[in-house]
C-alpha cells in the first residue's frame, strides 16, 4: 500500500497512477505555501479548478495537503502547511501565501516559486524552467546495473547490456581494464544510491 511516512523517507507513491509526492523537508523544489479563503472577486485568488491541467490532491494525517500540478512530463508540487481556507482548495478559489521566512534563498526553492508564478500567469509549466539534468545518463546506467546484478548478471554481462555486446567482447579482456573499472564504479554508485544516497539527488 502506498503511504506517507514521517520517519525515514517522507514520500507517498502510487504506482497505479505513476504519482510520487515528496515532503518539502526532503525536496527543496516542493513549494511551501499557506492557504487562505478567497473568492472569484478577490484581488488575487488562485483558482485551481479553472487550471487546464491535471491537479492531484493528497491529504496527510496531520491535516496538511499536497497538491501536484502536471503539465505533460513536467510537474509542480505545492505543500499547504497551514490551511486557513474553509473550502476545498481544488474546487474553490484560494489565496496561496509563500512564507518569506525562512527565506527561499536556495536555487531549488526559487525555481519552484518561478514555476508557480508562471503557472499563475500562463497556466502552463514551460520547458525553460525544467533544464535537463546532465548526470541523468549516468544515473540511468547505475539503475540498469543495479537491476541486472539483482537478476544475477555478472559484471561482464552488465557491460554488454549497458555498453553493447561488441564493445564488451572486444574490451573486457583487452590490454586496458577501463571497461571493467567503469562497470565496478556503476555498481558501487548503485549500491550507494540504494542505501539512501538517492536522497542527495533530491536536494
Amino acid at each position: 500500500m502506498p503511504r506517507w511516512t514521517t520517519n525515514g523517507v517522507s514520500c507517498f507513491a502510487d504506482e497505479t497512477m505513476d504519482l510520487v509526492f515528496w515532503s518539502s523537508e526532503m525536496v527543496p523544489s516542493v513549494l511551501t505555501v499557506e492557504a487562505r479563503a478567497g473568492d472569484a472577486t478577490a484581488a488575487e485568488p488562485f483558482d485551481l479548478g479553472r487550471l487546464p491541467l491535471p491537479v492531484m490532491l493528497l491529504r496527510q494525517p496531520n491535516s496538511a495537503r499536497q497538491l501536484l500540478i502536471q503539465d505533460g512530463a513536467r510537474s509542480l508540487q505545492i505543500e499547504v502547511v497551514a490551511d486557513g481556507a474553509a473550502r476545498h482548495p481544488v474546487r474553490h478559489p484560494v489565496r496561496l501565501l509563500v512564507p518569506l521566512w525562512p527565506a527561499p534563498e536556495d536555487e531549488p526553492r526559487l525555481l519552484a516559486l518561478r514555476r508557480f508564478l508562471h503557472i499563475r500567469s500562463a497556466q502552463m509549466l514551460p520547458d525553460r524552467l525544467y533544464t535537463p539534468e546532465r548526470r541523468a545518463g549516468r544515473w540511468l546506467n547505475m539503475l540498469r546495473a543495479f537491476d541486472a546484478r539483482r537478476a544475477g548478471a555478472s559484471q561482464r554481462q552488465i557491460a554488454a547490456a549497458i555498453f553493447g555486446a561488441d564493445r564488451a567482447a572486444q574490451d573486457w579482456a583487452g590490454q586496458s581494464d577501463y571497461l571493467r573499472l567503469r562497470v565496478q564504479r556503476l555498481v558501487r554508485g548503485a549500491d550507494h544510491m540504494a542505501a539512501r544516497g538517492y536522497r542527495d539527488l533530491l536536494r
